[in-house]
């Protein structure tokens, strides 16, 4: 027999726990990919779901280290929730038919039963999310909506990472840019990163893995002169760690 593989859980246990932030709960095919490591006791989960009967199913069945909460992680904006027949199609954003139409099964799925409207909540206005690990985000489409209103946590990620040492997150602004050959008008939030360059390729595959773009703006301007203190710092705090 081949030799069986190796347990990471036996390293886990001199590590912190991880802390998993999941936006759309509702468990819909099975184990959510976190599942290990909640059943080794190495994960908190906290977990948002706006769908009353799935809400009511997780709080049912949750062990000691999961919080499940019943908000819309949005914009801070109130908006419609449209109820599929498929509730795993539930989502912040109407259904549509057409592109639908062209998939096997989808239109009966994600047909609409009901509507509501919800008042969402930003995920960087919630204090349970504070320090998170992972997100895993499933809600159907409605995912630039609650990662473009969360810079606070992705920068809080990218420092506790050990990949910038600070990041400045700037006041929202208004962005016109062209995109796929349609002039597109867009509220972003500039984030300023301070690293080095021997972290710069994992902190750029840090941001691609978390930024809702398919296309992100991400840009190195290097340090021509500085507070000397001040660059032994960053160089400090993001510094790749021993072995």
């Amino acid at each position: 027999m081949p030799p069986a593989t190796p347990s990471i859980f036996p390293l886990l246990d001199s590590r912190p726990r991880i802390r998993v932030v999941d936006i759309g709960a509702n468990p819909i095919d099975g184990d959510p990919p976190y599942a290990p490591l909640l059943r080794a006791g190495q994960a908190d989960i906290v977990g948002f779901e706006p769908n009353r009967d799935a809400l009511a199913a997780l709080l049912q069945k949750k062990g000691p280290h999961e919080t499940y909460l019943p908000h819309a992680i949005g914009d801070g904006k109130r908006h419609t929730l449209y109820h599929c027949q498929a509730p795993g199609m539930t989502s912040l954003l109407e259904p549509n038919a057409a592109l639908l139409a062209l998939f096997h099964g989808f239109p009966d799925w994600a047909r609409v039963v009901r509507t509501e409207a919800v008042d969402t909540v930003r995920l960087d206005d919630v204090p349970e999310t504070a320090g998170a690990d992972l997100i895993k985000i499933d809600i159907q489409g409605a995912e630039l909506m609650a990662l473009g209103n969360a810079p606070e946590r992705l920068a809080a990620a990218l420092v506790e990472a050990g990949l910038a040492a600070c990041v400045n997150v700037m006041a929202p602004c208004t962005s016109v840019y062209r995109w796929q050959g349609a002039v597109e008008t867009a509220s972003e939030v500039p984030v300023l990163i301070k690293t080095t360059a021997a972290r710069y390729a994992e902190l750029e595959a840090a941001i691609r893995a978390r930024h809702p773009y398919e296309l992100p703006e991400i840009v190195a301007v290097p340090f021509e002169r500085g507070l000397a203190a001040y660059l032994d710092w960053v160089g400090a705090e993001t510094r790749p760690p021993a072995g």
